[in-house]
């Protein structure tokens, strides 16, 4: 991915997943789904414009 480095800075990991040999990584919206042996970017997909889900935390439900 070629990002400037002004829009770099902004950018880093939030949290991954591994499956059997990919590794799914979700950064600025967008879902990276990479190798395991090599670390290569296979497919890079856009999910949202910011972050695919929040914690949901706090927050009083009545029913």
């Amino acid at each position: 991915m070629n990002y400037k480095d002004k829009k770099r800075k902004n950018i880093y990991p939030i949290g991954f997943v591994i499956g059997k040999k990919r590794i799914f990584t979700n950064s600025d919206g967008k879902m990276i789904i990479a190798g395991i042996e090599d670390g290569k970017i296979i497919k890079i997909e856009k999910v949202s414009g910011g972050l695919v889900s929040e914690p949901l935390y706090l927050i009083t439900i009545y029913m």
